[in-house]
C-alpha cells in the first residue's frame, strides 16, 4: 500500500473515501466538488478500466494503455493504493482490514488497510462519508478448472495475457512436425458466456486472424483454427431485442470456423479440454478458453454477509449477494430488527442492489447520482423533503455489441421513444461515437480513433513483448 501525503488539502473539513477504480467509483470521483472534500481513494488499481474497449485490446485493436483513464490525474487528495483484498467493510463506524477471513467492527469512523503486504504494520483510516464501489469478480460457478486454465476479461492486464496466449498459440502450432490434431487442438479458440463480452471477443479474434494473422501464417495452418461459443441459455445475449439476436447469430454462423452451440454447460475445464454437457458428455480439446459468464459478489462484498450479527451490520441480499441499498443508494443495516439506512455510506455498481444489472451503464449512472449527491450533503448527511433530493432513477440508455466484420448491433433508448434498433456498418459507426463520447481524457480521444485507423489501414501490431526473451 502507498499512502499519498494530503497535507495540503487540511483545510477540506471533511474526508471522503471512496473503494474502488470502476465504472462507479470513477464517476462518482470526477462529478464530486474536490473544493469541498479531501479524497481519498482505496484500490489495488492506480486506473480506471474503459472495459467496452478490453476485447479490442485483447486482439491489438488498441494498444492496452488506450483502454485506461489515471485515478492520479482526476484526484489532487491524498490516496492508497494496495494489493490486498479488503475482508471487512464500514458501519456507523468501519474498519476494513486486510489479509483476514473475519470482518471486525469498529466504533469510530474509520477503516483500517495493511499498509505492507503480509506486514503487521496497519495503518487507520478515518472518514466521514464513505462510498463502497469494490465491484465484483467474474462468476466461475465453483466449476472446476476454470480458476487454474481460463481466461478473464476484467482487466487491461487481462488482456495484455490474452493478446500474449493467441500467439504463443500460433507458434506452437506452427513448428514443423505438429500433427494435424495437434494443431486442431491448439488452434480451438472457446469462449464460454454468450452475453455481449462473449460476441464481442469473438468478433474482435474473427477479424484478427482473417484479416491480420492470415497474412503471416500459412493458409494450411489457418484452416486448423476454429472458434466456439458456448452459452447454458437456449440463445446468445438474451438481454437483447430478438431481431439483434437473429441478426447477430446468422452473421456468425456465416463465418468459416465459427459455431454457436446454446443450452450447453459447461462440467469441468483441464488444461486441454472442455467437458461439455449438451444433453450428452462430450470431451472438446482446446488451446484458449475465455471464461465471460457475469459476475458474483468480490471476496469484500461476500465478508459482510459471513460477519456476525452485531446491530449495525449491512444488510446483504440473500439471493444475489449485494449490499442492499435504499432510494438514495446508501447502504442499509440492522437496527432493532429492521432495516435503516446509514447516513454517511453508499454502495454503487456491481456490489450493490440486485434490483438493477452488474452493468457498466448502471454503476455510471449510480456514480454521477453519488457524486452529485454528496456535494449537496457537504457538512451534513440529513436527506429529507425540505432538500429537494431526488431519489435514484436508473434511465436504460440501451445495449451495444461489435459483431466483428466492421459490424454491430445497437439498440438505443430514446425518451417517450419505442427502441431504435440497428444492424451492420452504421450500427458499428454508433458504437464507435458513443463509447468515444464516453471517453474523459484528450490522450484517450486521440489515441482510439487513431489506432483504429492504423489498424484499418495497415493491420493490427501482432509482435509480441514477453518478458525474458532471451535465448538460454
Amino acid at each position: 500500500m502507498r499512502n499519498f501525503s494530503d497535507t495540503t488539502l487540511s483545510n477540506r473539513t471533511e474526508h471522503l473515501v471512496i473503494i474502488g477504480s470502476g465504472w462507479g467509483a470513477y464517476r462518482a470521483l470526477r462529478k464530486i466538488d474536490q473544493s469541498k472534500y479531501r479524497i481519498t481513494v482505496v484500490s489495488p488499481k492506480d486506473y480506471f478500466v474503459f472495459t467496452p474497449f478490453l476485447t479490442g485490446a485483447s486482439v491489438g485493436s488498441i494498444e492496452d494503455r488506450a483502454a485506461i483513464e489515471s485515478i492520479r490525474n482526476q484526484q489532487s487528495g491524498g490516496m492508497f493504493f494496495s494489493d490486498n483484498q479488503f475482508s471487512s467493510l464500514p458501519h456507523t463506524g468501519l474498519l476494513l482490514k486486510a489479509n483476514t477471513t473475519i470482518p471486525v467492527i469498529s466504533n469510530s469512523s474509520s477503516l483500517l488497510a495493511s499498509a505492507i503486504p503480509n506486514a503487521k504494520l496497519d495503518i487507520e483510516l478515518s472518514y466521514d462519508k464513505l462510498i463502497i464501489a469494490c465491484g465484483a469478480v467474474v462468476n466461475t460457478f465453483n466449476t472446476p478448472g476454470v480458476s487454474e486454465h481460463a481466461h478473464f476479461l476484467k482487466d487491461v492486464t487481462d488482456a495484455q495475457s490474452i493478446r500474449s496466449k493467441i500467439m504463443s498459440l500460433f507458434d506452437e502450432a506452427d513448428i514443423p512436425g505438429t500433427s494435424e490434431e495437434r494443431k486442431r487442438s491448439l488452434l480451438h479458440f472457446a469462449v464460454v458466456g454468450g452475453g455481449p463480452t462473449g460476441v464481442e471477443f469473438l468478433g474482435e479474434l474473427y477479424d484478427l486472424v482473417h484479416n491480420d494473422l492470415s497474412r503471416v501464417f500459412s493458409k494450411d495452418l489457418i484452416s486448423h483454427v476454429s472458434m466456439s461459443l458456448f452459452d447454458v441459455a437456449p440463445k446468445i445475449m438474451c438481454t437483447f431485442h430478438p431481431s439483434l439476436v437473429e441478426y447477430t447469430v446468422g452473421e456468425l454462423q456465416k463465418r468459416p470456423f465459427i459455431s454457436i452451440r446454446t443450452s450447453t454447460s459447461i462440467s469441468k475445464i483441464s488444461k486441454d479440454e472442455i467437458f461439455v454437457k449438451s444433453p450428452k458428455e462430450e470431451i472438446v480439446p482446446y488451446g484458449f478458453l475465455l471464461w465471460a459468464t457475469g459476475v458474483s459478489p468480490s471476496q469484500l462484498t461476500r465478508s459482510l454477509a459471513s460477519s456476525p450479527r452485531i446491530e449495525g451490520r449491512p444488510v446483504i441480499d440473500s439471493k444475489s449477494g449485494r449490499l442492499l441499498t435504499d432510494a438514495y443508494l446508501r447502504v442499509m443495516r440492522e437496527e432493532s430488527s429492521k432495516s435503516v439506512p446509514f447516513a454517511n455510506v453508499w454502495a454503487i455498481g456491481d456490489c450493490a442492489g440486485p434490483e438493477y444489472p452488474p452493468t457498466a451503464q448502471v454503476a455510471k449512472q449510480k456514480g454521477e447520482y453519488v457524486g452529485s449527491l454528496v456535494n449537496k450533503l457537504h457538512l451534513d448527511n440529513d436527506i429529507n423533503e425540505n432538500r429537494k433530493i431526488r431519489p435514484f432513477v436508473y434511465k436504460d440508455r440501451g445495449y451495444m455489441a461489435y459483431i466483428g466484420k466492421g459490424k454491430a448491433v445497437v439498440g438505443l433508448s430514446v425518451i417517450g421513444k419505442d427502441l431504435r434498433l440497428f444492424s451492420g456498418k452504421f450500427a458499428r459507426l454508433l458504437w464507435d461515437s458513443a463509447y468515444l463520447s464516453m471517453l474523459t481524457s484528450w490522450r484517450n480521444r486521440v489515441l482510439v480513433p487513431l489506432y483504429w485507423t492504423l489498424a484499418s489501414w495497415f493491420g493490427r501490431e501482432i509482435s509480441c513483448i514477453k518478458k525474458n526473451p532471451t535465448i538460454k
